[in-house]
């Protein structure tokens, strides 16, 4: 299936998946009095002359905690907000290129190469314009609050679901799993919020996958598609915390190669470690009945039938 969505869809989107964020890690209750205000403010802007003190009394019966918990959904929802704007510009851009191809677009570096090389401007003076060009920061005031990296990381993952999301033509399957994992990233990033303000912590429950065969003998693709692992929305995910890692200066490539090198080694060497106890090919094997101890307080009956069968 293919979306393309426009900016209104894509707030309502994000919005919804906030919303079950919030009713599932706060409360149903907290979620709708955050929609009553979200209501009376928006009858506010529209001229109503009794929101403001409908408004007003709402805020003021907040309790601690629920002022922090609105005041984190608003902001959240600002943010997710800006991200389907960015979203839309990326994909009006795409859109404007595919249109002008092979031409430049309007007001792009391109256009002003071809303008400059039309007005007769020689590869010469272009490099000396170039090697005299000077490019300064210049830091102005904005109202935009100082975010952590972990924060960032989260957002620019949403963005990049987002844009996954809008820019392809997806199965309904693959679609639903995006829509997952961009709630799963909105999940990350309330939570993240929620530790900071000290509310303790917080249970993530996640699928667990199995990367490779389950031993030598096992094919995976009898049951999963090949090319299952390259699907996931992200990429992944080992893959992604060490490029993680490595973006933020804590880890390097040569770390992570010593690092596989030394995982391998180790278990290697338990299993040649495990293998001095005995093995089948040995003069003397270990009972067969080992296979089923210590596993089970009360063996269930189909694996006891299986043990004395083969005693």
């Amino acid at each position: 299936m293919e979306h393309h969505m426009d900016i209104s869809h894509t707030i309502h989107m994000l919005g919804d998946l906030l919303g079950k964020v919030i009713s599932d890690l706060e409360s149903p209750a907290l979620f709708e009095i955050e929609e009553r205000i979200r209501a009376e403010a928006k009858s506010r802007r529209a001229g109503d002359p009794s929101a403001a003190q409908r408004l007003q009394k709402l805020v003021s019966a907040l309790s601690a905690d629920e002022a922090r918990a609105v005041a984190s959904a608003f902001a959240t929802y600002f943010d997710l907000v800006n991200l389907a704007e960015d979203n839309q510009r990326v994909q009006l851009l795409n859109k404007k290129l595919e249109w002008n191809y092979p031409e430049p677009i309007d007001e792009s570096i391109g256009e002003a190469i071809a303008k400059l090389k039309a007005r007769g401007i020689t590869n010469e003076q272009m490099s000396t314009l170039l090697e005299n060009l000077s490019i300064e920061l210049v830091l102005t005031a904005h109202p935009t609050e100082a975010r952590r990296r972990t924060v960032l990381s989260k957002i620019e993952h949403t963005a990049q679901l987002l844009q996954e999301i809008s820019n392809k033509k997806h199965s309904k399957r693959n679609h639903d799993a995006l829509l997952a994992a961009l709630q799963s990233e909105i999940s990350a990033l309330w939570l993240t919020e929620r530790a900071r303000a000290n509310l303790g912590p917080t249970l993530i429950e996640h699928f667990t996958y199995r990367g490779g065969p389950h031993s030598t003998s096992d094919d995976p693709a009898k049951y999963r598609p090949a090319d299952e692992g390259r699907q996931w929305p992200l990429g992944d995910p080992i893959e992604r915390l060490r490029d993680h890692l490595v973006s933020l200066g804590e880890w390097s490539e040569e770390q992570h190669k010593q690092a596989q090198e030394e995982a391998v080694e180790l278990v290697r060497a338990t299993g040649r470690e495990a293998e001095k106890v005995g093995v089948l090919s040995t003069e003397a094997p270990q009972r067969r009945a080992e296979m089923f101890e210590d596993v089970y307080k009360d063996v269930p009956w189909h694996l006891a039938q299986q043990r004395d069968e083969g005693a």
